[in-house]
């Protein structure tokens, strides 16, 4: 398994999981998928209507996943060579956010208690500090249902194709009053491997207070990024938010996050990493935090293509 030490999160549950409506009253992400092969005729009528856009992305948002994926091959290969941070250019609809940039302290270094793998160029990224969390930012407080769990698997593969998706592992850790943290957290994470080597992508999430639109722009800048990310606003009010790719130590690792706010108070995050299980080994004093050992591949595990468009199915799910 693969877990990065200094990282707070957890995957959140169909509304089910937290007294809400049955599943049912809500596709989930298999059921979107299966619906998208029957309406892809429909879908294309509407856009030589002019009238696809984002509604009909919104309502079989899985749908578009097969062809992101068919087309990330190519993209991933020519982007391998050049050690680039993303596979794909950026996807049309994404709009920075009308926030002020923040003042950066420095430019990221790699840890020098870190070998950097030759041929990568250091990334000379501004850095800026993270926000000081309160209660509406602790990832953890919801545990997903077996039924979610195997539907965003299925999604997940779907997405990644023609990569290897391994199964979706989880973790539980236990309180840290220390921290503020009073309840467990659960995380959940995957290996994505192609000729590039082995990435992950990590699923977590909780219960955010306010509207979509309200906690996305408390949230803007969790990642210690300086701009402001990118945004969508759907139809049903549902906020995703696009983080930049960040570097970070161990090594130069690559870490982009996409985070679902929707309109029943779940937050999902949807987080890519150039490294996974091949790269940590066991660590007899924490079992549950395992060492880091090795730096990963040059490129994330997916396009940004393909993450947006495992992100929509999210939020016709969620």
């Amino acid at each position: 398994m693969m877990w990065e030490e200094d990282e707070q999160k957890l995957l959140a549950e169909l509304r089910s999981a937290v007294g809400g409506p049955a599943p049912s009253a809500s596709p989930n992400l298999g059921e979107v998928v299966r619906l998208g092969r029957r309406r892809r005729a429909a879908r294309r009528a509407a856009a030589a209507a002019g009238a696809l856009a984002l509604v009909v992305g919104v309502g079989v948002g899985a749908t578009l996943l097969r062809g992101a994926a068919q087309g990330s091959a190519d993209q991933a290969g020519a982007a391998s060579s050049g050690w680039a941070i993303t596979t794909a250019p950026a996807v049309p609809g994404w709009t920075k956010v009308n926030l002020p940039p923040k003042t950066p302290y420095g430019t990221w270094q790699p840890d020098t208690s870190s070998t950097m793998s030759p041929g990568r160029p250091v990334l000379k990224t501004p850095m800026c500090s993270l926000p000081v969390y309160d209660t509406r930012d602790w990832f953890g407080s919801v545990e997903p249902t077996e039924q979610f769990r195997a539907a965003f698997e299925a999604a997940l593969r779907t997405a990644a194709a023609p990569a290897q998706v391994g199964s979706l592992a989880a973790r539980r850790l236990e309180p840290d009053p220390t921290k503020g943290q009073t309840q467990p957290a659960h995380d959940y994470q995957a290996d994505v491997t192609d000729h590039d080597g082995t990435g992950s992508i990590r699923l977590t999430a909780s219960h955010f207070q306010g509207t979509p639109t309200e906690a996305a722009d408390h949230q803007a800048f969790d990642k210690g990024n300086c701009a402001a990310p990118g945004r969508q606003v759907l139809p049903d009010g549902t906020v995703l938010q696009l983080y930049d790719v960040r570097p970070s130590s161990p090594f130069q690792s690559l870490n982009q996050a996409m985070r679902i706010y929707t309109p029943k108070g779940l937050v999902y995050e949807l987080e890519l990493a150039n490294y996974g299980s091949p790269d940590f080994r066991a660590n007899p004093r924490q079992p549950e935090i395992p060492d880091r050992v090795g730096a990963g591949r040059g490129t994330l595990p997916l396009s940004e293509s393909q993450l947006t468009q495992l992100g929509l199915a999210v939020a016709a799910a969620g």
